[in-house]
């Protein structure tokens, strides 16, 4: 939650909610592999957020594990919300400076086409990715590999690295990570929806 916002000389603040409890990056990084169902919760919980930032105009577009908080409770956090854009309407923004974190920036951010809603639901699914194959998508040897990969390259299936997971898991990633913008989930809800209706055990599509 942000309380506040405003200027003290020069600086520029906002208040925010403090929260009792632990970056998703530190989990990720130590090892720790979610159960199936806590990582699709977290997910769900993301994609909450994300649709109501969204539906006030907001664009994120620094989603990662780093932004993303777990408290006590278990529930998931967004944060950081730094280098927001705010919408010229609700379909997307102009094009302009690169803004984001490599290996979770979209094709269209690194090409500097504009942004959208659609480009945070990109970066969710790189997370959603991470949660369910303990990998990120787009690895490689520097900054410029990885962009090339995010432009150009699908990352291998969900399935493929974890064969425990269902068929159609793949196919929510899949269009998560759609390279165009129409190509993915119009909305976060929509991409929570797919989310819980495989939780609830009556998803045989995406």
């Amino acid at each position: 939650t942000v309380y506040d916002f405003g200027e003290e000389g020069e600086i520029a603040y906002f208040v925010m909610e403090f929260i009792q409890g632990h970056e998703l990056k530190q989990y990720l990084d130590s090892g720790v592999q979610f159960s199936l169902e806590k990582s699709l919760g977290y997910m769900v919980d993301l994609l909450g957020a994300l649709d109501y930032a969204h539906s006030q105009g907001i664009v994120h577009r620094d989603i990662k594990p780093a932004n993303v908080m777990v408290d006590q409770s278990g529930r998931l956090k967004l944060t950081d919300f730094g280098v927001v854009k705010m919408l010229d309407n609700q379909e997307g923004t102009q094009a302009g400076t690169m803004v984001g974190t490599p290996g979770y920036m979209s094709p269209e951010q690194i090409l500097g086409t504009g942004v959208s809603p659609r480009s945070d639901i990109f970066a969710a699914g790189v997370i959603l990715y991470q949660l369910l194959t303990w990998q990120k998508p787009f690895t490689g040897d520097g900054v410029f590999t990885i962009q090339q990969m995010i432009v150009n390259d699908d990352p291998v299936s969900p399935t493929s690295l974890n064969a425990s997971l269902p068929p159609v898991l793949d196919q929510i990633v899949a269009k998560a990570l759609a390279k165009k913008p129409e190509d993915r989930y119009t909305h976060a809800r929509d991409f929570a929806d797919d989310i819980k209706r495989f939780l609830a055990g009556g998803a045989q599509q995406a």
